[in-house]
């Protein structure tokens, strides 16, 4: 994590092999192709944690994630969520303004659709935890495997979807100076606890026309001169919010320009009109 998890904890050079675990808890262990298998992420820990990083592996060729539902998460200052159009890989890193401890802490629920026959592996490596202990603590995590089996044979298994009408909300946003990037941060917290949120993306302006909407994560790097920005937040049942934000001391900079250049102009035309009134005196 480039920005926030420094902030959060200092990282320290030893590991530890943790006695935290990363468990799978699945709506179905078998079922037939075209199917929504729910597939829910989760941390035993016994110690307060505040940091986790993770790759999650799935057959490609079986499997297809078509929901990441974040709603639940113990996670809430997310750096990395890569999951769609994948190849075969997740990965989730994150952080976690009030520290967890205790069993069934939610990492992310994906829902996968199975595409075709097969047995389908899920795996977690490279499984990393880091304790609220003022250290930043970095504790390895054993993997930990589990199997779905896609046969024509098994019964057809559907998800139930529950209908989500609200939109995100915008519980944290700042803008921050940053002496080390040389650039403003756009750093936000954003939470759906219905659906999930699916993205985020963010627009700027730096003179009148505004840039595309990109899909950003948190925190985001303004380039140099940007005086206005709004942030986008959708769910997966596409609600959506907008927030503008403004960069005062950037619009005034940009508003000096031209009011010194009106000034000017004024002094110019006044001073010609007093001319002409002389030379017409004359």
């Amino acid at each position: 994590m480039k920005y926030l998890l420094p902030i959060i904890l200092f990282f320290s050079a030893g590991n530890i092999l943790a006695a935290a675990e990363l468990n799978f808890d699945l709506n179905a262990h078998r079922a037939a192709p075209n199917s929504q298998i729910i597939v829910k992420l989760k941390l035993d820990s016994p110690e307060p944690i505040n940091a986790v990083r993770l790759t999650w592996r799935y057959p490609a060729k079986i499997l297809q994630p078509i929901i990441f539902n974040d709603s639940q998460s113990i996670i809430d200052i997310w750096q990395t969520r890569q999951w769609r159009e994948t190849a075969g890989a997740i990965e989730i890193e994150g952080g976690l303004t009030k520290s967890f401890s205790g069993p069934n802490g939610e990492i992310a629920e994906v829902t996968f659709n199975t595409k075709t026959e097969g047995r389908a592996r899920l795996e977690l490596v490279a499984a990393e935890i880091y304790l609220a202990d003022g250290l930043g603590t970095r504790l390895l995590l054993a993997d930990q495997a589990t199997e779905i089996v896609i046969s024509r044979q098994a019964e057809m298994i559907k998800s139930e979807i529950q209908t989500d009408r609200e939109p995100p909300q915008f519980e944290f946003t700042q803008t921050v100076w940053s002496p080390t990037e040389s650039a403003y941060l756009a750093i936000f917290q954003i939470k759906d606890s219905s659906s999930g949120l699916r993205a985020v993306y963010l627009r700027h302006r730096r003179w009148l026309n505004w840039t595309a909407w990109s899909e950003v994560v948190n925190p985001v790097r303004l380039p140099a001169g940007v005086w206005q920005y709004q942030i986008r937040a959708a769910d997966n049942q596409n609600n959506e919010k907008t927030e503008t934000f403004y960069l005062e001391r950037e619009l005034m900079l940009k508003l000096a320009g031209p009011v010194l250049a009106m000034i000017i102009l004024g002094v110019v035309i006044l001073l010609r009109v007093k001319k002409w009134g002389q030379l017409k005196k004359s």
